[in-house]
């Protein structure tokens, strides 16, 4: 047990002090959504471009502590190029997940695994969750004004 607590702490430490897709883009292509964890002050800014039902890039910038930006920059490198139904029903398994309830181990990449040791810190899931349940709204919202 001691080797996973190392293990997702070096990599919460990795992409809070490296992230990956992190800053905005002036590009008018990009939807935007800035949401925050109202019971511990995290934010988020997220942009996302969209081209034929594909997640083709993604950029974010958080003011939040380091399993949130963790959380954002594991994210924003899990989704790039993939399709926006993938992205759901990967979006879906994880939040299952980090919420203790049923979900499809296959269907999230190795480190994102690590987040499930969580689960016993609810407040801390609500930091893990923010950046995705940021990115499902936005999803959402996009596909609704496709229509």
């Amino acid at each position: 047990m001691l080797e996973i607590n190392k293990l997702y702490r070096d990599l919460i430490i990795k992409h809070y002090q490296e992230p990956q897709n992190w800053g905005l883009s002036q590009d008018p292509d990009f939807i935007n959504i800035t949401n925050k964890n109202v019971s511990c002050g995290d934010s988020i800014s997220l942009q996302i471009k969209i081209l034929n039902s594909k997640l083709i890039d993604i950029k974010y910038e958080t003011q939040a502590c380091a399993i949130c930006c963790a959380s954002a920059s594991l994210m924003s490198i899990n989704f790039k190029n993939i399709e926006i139904s993938k992205i759901l029903e990967k979006i879906n398994h994880f939040l299952a997940m980090i919420n203790n309830q049923m979900y499809d181990e296959t269907q999230l990449d190795k480190e994102l695994l690590l987040f499930k040791h969580f689960i016993n810190f609810p407040g801390r899931v609500t930091c893990i969750s923010l950046p995705w349940k940021s990115l499902q709204e936005l999803i959402k919202t996009h596909n609704k004004k496709s229509y």
